[in-house]
């Protein structure tokens, strides 16, 4: 049981540090239609477009990505990571 915790855990904070990786793109999921996918993969493209020309990470990007993986079927709880981080960067436009 304690295995199992570990192991999941692990892959929790492993698909959470490809979340900041620029030009990851989780793989399609069974259960995720292919407009959904696309629509998640347009949005990681521009995302991780601005990011390149910006030269940094802004709240919205994290917002941009989590609303990514939350069309390509990613983990709720690397999505809420993902939201707190755009939270805790700039609470004041968080909720704009």
């Amino acid at each position: 049981m304690i295995r199992l915790s570990i192991m999941s855990l692990l892959s929790f904070y492993s698909l959470f540090l490809d979340a900041q990786k620029i030009d990851f793109y989780p793989p399609h999921k069974d259960g995720i239609s292919q407009e959904d996918y696309d629509k998640g993969k347009y949005f990681l493209e521009n995302t991780y477009k601005q990011m390149k020309e910006n030269g940094d990470v802004c709240y919205a990007d994290y917002w941009n990505i989590a609303l990514a993986y939350a069309y390509m079927g990613q983990p709720p709880e690397v999505i809420l990571e993902l939201l707190k981080k755009s939270k805790t960067d700039h609470p004041e436009s968080f909720c704009i």
